[in-house]
């Protein structure tokens, strides 16, 4: 379960910032990535504010391996089975148990590493602000995609810190080393690399920021030229 929606087999919740971190590619690339994919009907993706949703819709045909004999093999005539054909079901056999064993342990590693579920965006937007609320959901959906989600005591002591961390620095300041930590896979939030902002001051006067915001439109004006027909 993530954010109350139920993630099948097949599915991944993910962003585009951790997809180019993880891959080694840009942002830019992904898309480009994800738009041929889309194109050659080999994925669907399902994108919000929050995070995006990739499916794979033939998973289970990529799953499944035919571990019969083949018919070349096989008995025409009523001719008693061999010590060769004995052989060759019961490994069939041991196969298809290794199989079955190796489901059931997918699905309890997959279960145990099911996280929590995340608190609602409207819980936080009404204590920290859309933005900072927003750079939070992403934060907590990279720990997951990392499969180090945190637990209800871990979950309370972080939003706890970033509300401290506002009221010292600003709220740009606390979103600014939110994305800095996710872009460079940091396992934590590295506060040390927070750079204090006046609590008043208005992101418009924050040069970072609107370099942020510039190199954002660029993208986007690139990618609407390039795929917006996608």
């Amino acid at each position: 379960m993530f954010m109350g929606n139920e993630i099948q087999v097949g599915q991944m919740v993910t962003s585009y910032v951790s997809l180019a971190d993880s891959s080694g590619l840009s942002v830019q690339q992904v898309r480009t990535a994800l738009a041929k994919l889309k194109k050659t009907g080999e994925i669907t993706v399902q994108t919000n504010r929050h995070y995006t949703l990739i499916t794979v819709p033939k998973y289970p045909e990529y799953q499944q391996t035919d571990n019969r004999p083949s018919t070349d093999n096989q008995h025409t005539d009523n001719t008693p089975i061999t010590d060769s054909q004995q052989t060759d079901n019961s490994q069939v056999t041991t196969m298809e148990e290794s199989k079955k064993a190796r489901k059931q342990e997918s699905k309890k590693s997959s279960k145990a590493a099911t996280p929590p579920s995340a608190p609602a965006r409207e819980e936080l937007v009404s204590r920290f602000g859309e933005n900072l609320a927003d750079a939070i959901m992403d934060w907590i959906a990279y720990k997951a995609e990392k499969r180090d989600a945190y637990k209800p005591t871990g979950l309370k002591s972080l939003l706890t810190q970033i509300e401290n961390q506002t009221s010292a620095h600003g709220e740009q300041a606390v979103i600014d080393v939110i994305r800095l930590s996710i872009s460079n896979g940091w396992k934590g939030i590295i506060w040390d690399r927070i750079k204090s902002q006046p609590v008043d001051q208005p992101q418009s006067n924050n040069p970072f920021w609107e370099m942020l915001q510039e190199e954002e439109a660029r993208e986007q004006s690139r990618y609407d030229a390039n795929y917006g027909n996608y």
